[in-house]
């Protein structure tokens, strides 16, 4: 059976994730550095600043949406995210896109 047809090219899907990726990185990064900086340390049982969770949720949400968009608009199969050549036909039905 046919899986819906996704909208945009994985390659273009798998770029996006890796900038969604990236950018919650750079979020818990500098959260981190600024609550270091900032002399405050986390003590047993204490919470986690409010920047490393909101770019905890930005990572897990390009997870996500690699794992929904990066597919074969032919057959639906997901697509390896890893690697940074981009794929021209799909492993599982050798479909092609652009």
């Amino acid at each position: 059976m046919r899986r819906p047809r996704l909208s945009g090219n994985p390659n273009r899907n798998r770029l996006i994730t890796y900038g969604i990726l990236l950018a919650g990185f750079l979020i818990v990064f500098l959260s981190a550095v600024v609550t270091a900086m900032g002399g405050t340390s986390l003590e047993e049982g204490a919470m986690l600043p409010l920047g490393v969770r909101i770019g905890m949720a930005v990572l897990l949400g390009g997870i996500f949406f690699g794992w929904v968009t990066v597919r074969c608009p032919h057959c639906g199969h997901t697509l390896s995210i890893g690697g940074i050549l981009p794929q021209d036909d799909c492993p599982h039905c050798g479909g092609r896109w652009e």
